[in-house]
């Protein structure tokens, strides 16, 4: 009895709370968005300038080379100034080219032999000779050594005369080969002509050995400079007369007596390919340059300059520089966008110190103002130059401290855009939907959906104008109801803004009654398991509306495309037609388009409602619906006006029109071919393939249920019945008339590829 009583207790209880839990679920439906507004804080990045000024000095020889801070920074400006310029030692090859041909200088034997072999130099400039090299070799022994020596030239007879300007023991061995001779002291010659002699004369006499001698190479085929004379000392005791065309083997080792001017030697200096002439200084031997406007990035971060001259290979010299240079720094940033207030907006730029002369340069956009600039937390605005009317700031070289951290702190006004939102009531399970106002402001939009809770629902972005500018969310049947709020932020790279919108989201109205058995069952499991029990009841619920709603969706669908007559695409500018489709049975009626423009030009536009951007005109017992997106317009004639969610779907089929075939029609020469994909298009978005021509294409491999298997017997018996080689969907409707069960069963069929499209 007692456990009776308990039972009952708890049946009691829980009913209770059944029924206090449904009042609170009616009372949800009241509940709205709390908060003070949502706000979006979104990243992005800034340009910046940094600039470096390098300053050094540098002792080198035909080069400069200058350490960046790295390889991305890029010369502006560069001074130089040279001082202490000379010419430095060449190795200057006058020949050298082998082939293996000697001439030899043997010991002294009055009997038949040469004693000596000389090769003219001729010198353009003043020059100190401290060597030479020789190509030669000797063969056996011999008591003394040869002398290689620098003396006059007889310009009557071409050959060398008896002036000795210096002279050293030759130095060879018996490999072939290139040998130096150093003279102890070097030569200072003048410019003229010269002769560099390997003279034998003075050595003992010696028996004659078969190939004995001193061995120097001579170029007769392809000398270097033909012109230059040789000339023989034989046993006449005499040097023949000079003759050219085959010179000996050899290298001066060489540094120009000359004062040195920049100008007067055609000193340059290469950057990137291009040459830059030294001016001369204020006395010999200095030089500067001073070149701006590089904008120059050499892609390393060891940046080398090459000096030349006319002259000389080499030149040595002290230099003094001072190079501008320039980095583009990329600093974080971001922005925090809320409703009604401005942007605030902060920039995070990690400035390092390059020099002892640096500064940074940020141009910020035209709508920001109240800046403040901070280091280490620290307001140094005081110390920023910031130019509102050109709109940069200038973070000088004094404020500049390694490793400190910056902020730069801005404020733009909320840029206003509209929503256009024709209905702001919805059932749970319907679609949400609305879309951006004319103008459309390009740039990103995050659209964020938050439920009466304050939870977020939803987030899509959109980038415009690559995506379309409407806003849609199919609400689930578990979501709460209440007001919805949706909040879409926009921003660029420069400037942001913010807007919202109350939506009132309810369970949809029922005017059946649910079955009994289900409340029953959904009563006695609320008992057992309480507020269990309280979502199943609410689920069941939903489900059955969510499949009414479903129902009315597809029966709207269909009673739109059966209203459908004909539709048009065309140039807004021109008015010339890319693309016409007729549906069902129906013709276009060319004066009913002439109307329709007529029309237009005489009574403008006429929008059936402030809030959306599709024209409607009636006409003829028809409607017109005009949808126009850049530089197409969309045209659809209708026999009666399309439900909401046609209108979306236009809208939608327009923007991606445009956007696949926006730059063929901005082009369009009259070729219709390139548009043919737009009927994929019109059937993606508006479902037209119901109004297709059909054949049966029978599949036994595909179930299918009792309605769709009576559909396909009735379409097979119309073609039979008629002799037709295809059918309308519309056929097999009583008198044309759509219903939901009947729309659903045809759609399942195309679906399944049994109601196959006639191409």
């Amino acid at each position: 009895m007692g456990q009776g009583l308990r039972k009952k207790g708890r049946l009691i209880i829980y009913s209770l709370l059944l029924i206090l839990f449904t009042g609170l679920i009616y009372q949800s439906r009241f509940i709205k968005a709390q908060g003070n507004g949502l706000s979006l804080t979104i990243q992005n990045s800034f340009k910046m300038t940094e600039y470096s000024v390098l300053e050094g000095l540098n002792q080198s020889e035909n080069s400069i080379t200058i350490q960046l801070p790295s390889a991305s920074w890029t010369i502006d400006d560069i001074q130089l100034n040279f001082s202490d310029i000379e010419h430095e030692i060449d190795l200057i090859t006058i020949e050298d080219n082998l082939h293996n041909t000697y001439k030899r200088v043997h010991n002294k034997n009055p009997a038949q032999y040469i004693f000596g072999q000389a090769v003219q130099i001729k010198l353009d400039y003043p020059t100190n000779i401290s060597g030479v090299y020789i190509f030669g070799k000797v063969n056996g022994s011999h008591p003394g050594i040869p002398q290689i020596q620098i003396r006059g030239y007889d310009i009557t007879n071409n050959n060398p005369n008896t002036t000795i300007y210096g002279s050293t023991n030759l130095n060879i061995t018996s490999t072939p080969g290139w040998y130096l001779q150093n003279f102890s002291t070097p030569i200072s010659l003048n410019k003229g002509n010269y002769y560099l002699v390997l003279n034998g004369s003075l050595l003992p006499i010696y028996s004659t050995i078969l190939g004995a001698g001193f061995w120097w190479a001579y170029n007769d085929i392809d000398p270097l400079n033909p012109q230059l004379n040789t000339s023989e000392y034989d046993t006449s005791n005499q040097w023949s007369t000079g003759s050219s065309g085959a010179p000996f083997l050899y290298k001066l080792v060489q540094k120009l007596n000359l004062p040195f001017y920049p100008e007067s030697n055609n000193m340059t200096v290469k950057i990137n390919n291009n040459h830059y002439n030294v001016m001369n200084g204020s006395s010999m031997g200095d030089g500067y340059l001073n070149q701006t406007n590089l904008d120059y990035t050499p892609g390393t971060n060891s940046f080398t300059l090459n000096i030349y001259n006319n002259k000389s290979e080499n030149l040595i010299f002290n230099v003094s520089y001072k190079i501008h240079i320039r980095y583009t720094l990329l600093s974080t940033a971001s922005v925090s966008i809320k409703e009604n207030i401005n942007n605030n907006w902060t920039v995070t730029p990690a400035i390092l110190r390059h020099s002892d002369n640096d500064l940074v340069e940020f141009h910020y956009p035209m709508s920001w103002e109240n800046l403040t600039i901070y280091r280490d937390e620290q307001d140094m605005t005081s110390n920023i130059t910031i130019d509102s009317i050109h709109r940069i700031i200038l973070i000088p070289n004094i404020t500049i401290i390694q490793g400190a951290e910056w902020e730069i702190k801005a404020q733009s006004p909320n840029i206003l855009f509209g929503l256009k939102t024709p209905k702001t009531e919805f059932n749970l399970g319907q679609e949400l939907r609305f879309s951006l106002e004319d103008p459309i402001i390009p740039g990103n939009y995050t659209f964020i959906l938050i439920d009466p809770a304050d939870t977020e629902e939803t987030r899509i972005k959109k980038i415009i104008p690559i995506d379309d500018n409407i806003f849609s969310y199919e609400l689930p049947l578990t979501s709460p109801d209440g007001t919805y709020i949706a909040y879409v932020f926009w921003n660029n790279a420069t400037d942001a803004g913010a807007q919202s919108q109350e939506f009132l989201i309810s369970i949809p109205n029922s005017s059946q009654p649910l079955d009994l058995s289900m409340l029953i069952t959904i009563l006695i499991i609320s008992i057992v398991v309480a507020g269990s029990g309280i979502s199943i009841y609410v689920g069941a619920k939903r489900i059955v509306k969510k499949r009414r709603y479903d129902m009315e969706r597809l029966l709207n669908k269909c009673i739109d495309i059966l209203n459908l007559n004909y539709l048009i695409v065309t140039d807004n500018k021109s008015g010339l037609d890319v693309y016409t489709e007729s549906y069902g049975d129906k013709k276009l009626d060319s004066t009913l388009i002439s109307g329709f423009l007529q029309a237009v030009r005489e009574f403008g536009t006429h929008v059936a409602e402030k809030d959306t951007r599709i024209v409607k005109l009636d006409y003829k017992d028809t409607i017109i619906l005009m949808k126009e997106f850049v530089n197409i317009r969309l045209i659809l004639n209708m026999k009666d006006t399309p439900s909401e969610d046609f209108i979306y779907s236009v809208e939608s089929l327009a923007y991606e029109i445009y956007k696949r075939y926006g730059d063929q029609i901005e082009d369009f020469k009259g070729g219709l071919k390139q548009f043919s994909g737009i009927k994929e298009l019109i059937d993606k978005h508006l479902n037209v393939s119901f109004l297709l021509p059909f054949k049966v294409v029978e599949n036994p491999n595909i179930k299918l249920t009792p309605s769709e298997k009576a559909m396909v017997n009735k379409a097979i018996q119309f073609v039979k019945d008629h002799k037709f080689d295809y059918f309308y969907s519309l056929y097999l409707l009583p008198a044309n008339e759509c219903t939901p069960k009947d729309a659903e069963t045809i759609l399942n069929l195309i679906e399944k590829g049994i109601f196959k499209p006639i191409k």
